[in-house]
Order: structure tokens, then C-alpha cells, then sequence
């Protein structure tokens, strides 16, 4: 089945674990770091008990992570898809699938556990210093299930602090295999393996020749959308010919424009509307006035703002971060995080509700 009744198309995504120096310092750029390893799925990473998932926005790790919750649910096994953001200051609301209830029972039950996380970067607009305390929080909560929860936390790439984050994750949410205790207390005489131990580690890396104990926390990018996975959405989303219609991205040098899922919605809408694929400059205007609208009825019905104004307010919004070279916009509910160009200063005619 290619589409779910809330939207969802199924794409059968793929990743790529990043080399392990790519989490020895801060300051490395992790758009540069390398991919390692074979092709994974996600059975792959739910088998793992310590993953993070890396790419920028529009690639569609939300929905993956809320659907891969909901489909571990329809097999009968706890899983919960949490937001990182609600976690410091309101621990029960961060459920959005599955309920703080369930957690608890979880928690008192010897079953396994899937905990998917979303977003880093969404924890640190308010504050720097949530995203920590998130961590720290989510740790103490699991501490007694710490050894048959999988827990994957997702996020920007650029929002992820190489070392620091790894670190973090590792001191507040470790992992020690059963296998691993139970090895420890095997009389030295045993040379003999233990088969379930050769198993048990499928996300530490068949081919780092390090005898130290290796960490449990495994850093996975996600892959760009294959030729095959965007002939499937593109179906999905309505488009009769889809020969056609990728040979003319060919022809029209937009592939840059069909490796995310939200790039290529946006390309698939202008096809539609157009027949044809468009300029750089002509869907780069589309992509904005499709980001402009309000898609939400309600939202749109109870606090309406006109398309003009919207447009105006994201041109000058746009002009104050790169003229200010400041990617980061104050907006009125985030005082407690000084970084940033004040949306009140450069919008001075708007209220707090526009």
C-alpha cells in the first residue's frame, strides 16, 4: 500500500551510518563526514538500542519516525513517538503517540521498548539548554529499562553538536548489553562464544578494528529519495505519467529538486498545475508562497493572515538574516533564548498574534 490514510507515503527509506570521527569534535562539518557500511532500513535501526538520525529539514524524518511508532504499535510492541522540545517542562503532554499511561506500564513490564524522538534542533529554539535537559530528564525516566529500550532521537544536521551531543547521549541514556554482564560473570575457562553475543550488536560496526568497548550510540544519516522511491511518490501524489514526468527533471536539470520528500511535493505541484517543470527562480517562487499558506483549516479560519502580508513579512524577515548574516529569528514566545534577530524589531507594525 503506497498511501496511508493520514498522507503518508511508504517509501522504504534507507541510511548510512556516519564514520565514528565524525563525533570527535564540535566543529566538524557533519555534511562533510563520510558514510560507512552497507545500505540500512529500518528494521535495521529498530534492531539497534542507541540511534541518531541526521538530515535537514524537509527529508522527512518526522513522519517516519511518528509512522514507524505507529506501525511497532499495529504489531503489538511498546513503542512511543515523543517530542524533545516537551520533554524538560511537560513530560506526560510529549506523547503524540502513545500516552504517558502506557509508558508507565511499559516501564513496570520486562517488554521491550521503542522510544522515537523528535527533533533536536526543535529543543533548542527556546532554549540552548533544553535539549540537555531533555536528555537528562528522558534518562532518569528510563534508567530501569535502560537495557531493553531502543531509543531514536532525530534531528538537523547542522543542530547536532558532534562530540558534545554524542557524549551527552552516551552519559545520560548508556546501554550495556545483557550479553555484556552476563560475560562478565562466565568463569575464565569458557573460551567458547556465546552465539546470541555475536548477535547482539548489529549497530556497532562490523569493521572497526578497535578492542576498546565500543560505543552504543549509532549516528545514521538519511538517504536522499532513489529514482524508484520518487517514481512512487510522485504516483502517490497524482502523477498519471510518471515516465514522462521524470524525464522531463532529467531534461530540465532538476534533480536537486527531487531528493527530499518536501522539494519534491512542491516540483510535483507545479507540474501539475503547469504540465511542465519550471525554472530554478520559478520554483523556488512556488516553494515560498506553498510555505506562506496556512494548511491548517482551523489555523487559517481562527487567526487568518492575508498572503500579502505574509509574503511582505517573510521578505523582510529573509533580508534581516542575511543582510545581519544571522540565520536565527526571535520569535514572541522565545525570550528565554537571546540568540537571534527580534522578529519585533524588523516586523514593528505587527502584533504578537500575526
Amino acid at each position: 500500500m503506497l498511501k496511508l490514510p493520514n498522507d503518508f507515503v511508504q517509501l522504504e527509506r534507507s541510511f548510512h551510518e556516519l564514520a565514528k570521527h565524525a563525533r570527535d569534535s564540535d566543529a566538524f562539518d557533519l555534511d562533510r563526514a563520510l558514510s560507512i557500511g552497507p545500505s540500512l532500513n529500518w528494521d535495521d535501526l529498530l534492531k539497534g538500542f542507541r540511534t541518531v538520525i541526521l538530515s535537514e529539514a524537509g527529508t522527512g524524518k518526522t513522519e517516519e519516525l511518528r509512522q514507524t511508532a505507529k506501525s511497532l504499535r499495529a504489531e503489538q510492541k511498546k513503542a512511543f513517538f515523543m517530542r524533545l522540545e516537551h520533554i524538560p517542562n511537560d513530560f506526560e503532554d510529549a506523547f503524540e503517540v502513545g500516552t504517558f499511561e502506557e509508558f508507565n506500564e511499559w516501564l513496570a513490564s520486562t517488554d521491550e521498548g521503542w522510544l522515537l524522538l523528535d527533533s533536536v534542533d526543535e529543543a533548542r529554539l527556546r532554549n540552548p539548554g533544553d535539549f540537555e535537559l531533555a536528555i537528562r530528564k528522558l534518562g532518569r525516566r528510563v534508567q530501569t529499562a535502560a537495557a531493553r529500550a531502543h531509543i531514536v532521537l532525530a534531528g538537523r544536521t547542522s543542530a547536532w553538536r558532534a562530540r558534545t551531543d554524542a557524549k551527552l547521549c552516551e552519559s545520560h541514556l548508556p546501554f550495556a548489553p545483557e550479553t555484556t554482564r552476563l560475560a562478565t560473570n562466565k568463569p575464565q575457562q569458557e573460551d567458547s562464544l556465546d552465539e546470541d553475543a555475536l548477535d547482539v550488536e548489529t549497530f556497532i560496526t562490523e569493521n572497526s578494528g578497535e578492542q576498546d568497548t565500543p560505543s552504543a550510540l549509532r549516528i545514521v544519516t538519511l538517504d536522499d529519495l532513489s529514482a524508484s522511491q520518487i517514481k512512487v511518490f510522485s504516483q502517490a501524489r497524482g502523477v498519471t505519467d510518471t515516465q514522462a514526468f521524470l524525464e522531463e527533471i532529467e531534461r530540465a536539470d532538476a534533480e536537486s529538486f527531487t531528493t527530499r520528500p518536501q522539494d519534491l511535493e512542491e516540483l510535483i505541484e507545479f507540474w501539475k498545475k503547469e504540465h511542465r517543470i519550471g525554472t530554478r527562480i520559478e520554483l523556488m517562487h512556488n516553494s515560498v508562497l506553498r510555505r506562506l499558506e496556512e494548511r491548517d483549516q482551523n489555523h487559517r479560519e481562527a487567526q487568518p493572515l492575508s498572503a500579502v502580508r505574509a509574503r511582505e513579512g517573510a521578505r523582510l524577515l529573509a533580508a534581516a538574516c542575511i543582510l545581519g548574516k544571522e540565520p536565527t529569528i526571535q520569535v514572541p514566545d522565545g525570550s528565554h533564548n537571546n540568540k537571534g534577530i527580534p522578529v519585533r524589531m524588523v516586523l514593528s507594525d505587527w502584533n504578537d498574534r500575526d
